[in-house]
C-alpha cells in the first residue's frame, strides 16, 4: 500500500553572467596592448603562424 506518491526536485540556479563577462575581459586584456588595443606580440605571433599554416592564404605584413 502506497500512502504518499510525492516526487521532489531541487533546482539551484546561479547567475554566472558577471563571471563570464570578467573572463572575456581578462582574455582580451591578456591578448591585447592596453594603449592601442592591438594584438600583443605573443598573440600576433600565434595569429601569424596560424595564417601561414592555412592552405591558400597569402599574408602580407
Amino acid at each position: 500500500m502506497v500512502l504518499y506518491n510525492i516526487r521532489l526536485m531541487l533546482c539551484i540556479i546561479h547567475d554566472i553572467t558577471e563571471e563570464v563577462h570578467l573572463k572575456k575581459e581578462l582574455e582580451f586584456s591578456a591578448a591585447h596592448d592596453p594603449l592601442t588595443g592591438l594584438l600583443n606580440r605573443r598573440e600576433f605571433t600565434v595569429w601569424l603562424r596560424r595564417q601561414l599554416l592555412s592552405p591558400g592564404v597569402i599574408v602580407c605584413c
